[in-house]
C-alpha cells in the first residue's frame, strides 16, 4: 500500500477548503438503480403512471423474472411507445428507426442470436471503433459493458421498439438458421415469438386489464378470495380480507 506523503496530505487539505466534494465509487447495479429511479420519476412528473402503479410494477418485479419498467407494459399501465420514448429523453439518445436495421448479421461470430434474444439487444453497424447497438432495455449498464468486452468496440446506445426488434431478430437469424438446415428450430422459435407478442399485446385490451388490476389489488390487500356481485347496472367485486368480506 502506498504511504501518503506530505505532498498529498497539502493538496488533500487544499481540496477541502476550496469546498471540491468527494464523489463515491458506484457499482454497476447500484448506478442502474440510480438510472432506474429518475426513469420513474421522469414517467411520473410527465403524468404517464401513478405512484400506485410503480408501486405495483416494483412487487411483480421483485417477484423475479422481469424488470419494473417491463412489468409497467406487461401490465398495461404504460405503453411500449410511451416507455420507449422516455428511455430516449431520460438517456438523450435516439430511437432507432425500421430502415437502421442491417440487412445482415452484425458481428455473428462474437455476439450469437442467443445472447441477443436474450438480452433484448441487436447490434446495428460497426465502424472502426464503434458498435451501434439498440436496446430494448438501455437502462442495463453492465449488458452494454459485456458487448464491449465481447467485441472490444465502445458501444453506443440506440432505443428499440419491441416490435421492430422481433421483427429484425426474425429476419436476420431465422434466415441464417436457415442456411445451416435447421428449419424446425426457426420454425419453433418464430413460433414462440410471435405467441410472446400476442401474450403482451392481449394484456393491453380493457377486460384484461381491468382482471389483470382485480387480482393485483387483491395480492396488495391480502384478500383470500373475490366475490363478484351483478346489480341492476353496476357490477360490485369484494374482497375477502382475514376472513372479513
Amino acid at each position: 500500500m502506498t504511504k501518503p506523503t506530505l505532498k498529498g496530505f497539502i493538496a488533500l487539505i487544499q481540496r477541502i477548503k476550496a469546498g471540491q466534494t468527494f464523489q463515491p465509487v458506484l457499482s454497476n447495479q447500484d448506478k442502474e438503480a440510480v438510472i432506474a429511479n429518475q426513469f420513474f420519476d421522469l414517467l411520473y412528473r410527465d403524468g404517464l403512471c401513478t405512484r400506485i402503479d410503480l408501486a405495483r410494477a416494483e412487487a411483480v418485479a421483485n417477484k423475479g423474472g422481469t424488470s419494473p419498467q417491463e412489468a409497467l407494459v406487461k401490465l398495461g399501465l404504460l405503453t411500449e411507445d410511451a416507455r420507449a420514448f422516455a428511455y430516449m429523453r431520460l438517456l438523450n439518445i435516439p430511437l432507432a428507426t425500421p430502415d437502421s436495421y442491417p440487412t445482415t448479421p452484425v458481428l455473428p461470430l462474437l455476439l450469437k442470436a442467443e445472447f441477443l434474444s436474450q438480452s433484448r439487444v441487436l447490434p446495428l453497424y460497426e465502424s472502426e471503433t464503434t458498435l451501434i447497438v439498440a436496446f430494448v432495455d438501455p437502462l442495463s449498464l453492465s449488458l452494454g459493458e459485456t458487448i464491449e468486452f465481447a467485441t472490444g468496440l465502445k458501444v453506443e446506445a440506440q432505443v428499440a421498439r419491441p416490435i421492430e426488434f422481433d421483427r429484425a431478430m426474425k429476419a436476420l437469424y431465422s434466415t441464417s438458421k436457415a442456411d445451416e438446415g435447421d428449419d424446425s428450430r426457426i420454425d419453433t422459435e418464430s413460433v414462440d415469438m410471435d405467441v410472446a407478442r400476442l401474450r403482451d399485446i392481449a394484456s393491453q385490451a380493457p377486460i384484461i386489464k381491468f382482471v389483470n388490476d382485480l387480482l393485483m389489488k387483491a395480492v396488495e390487500v391480502g384478500a383470500s378470495d373475490l366475490h363478484f356481485e351483478p346489480l341492476r347496472d353496476r357490477l360490485r367485486v369484494r374482497f375477502r380480507c382475514d376472513g372479513v368480506l
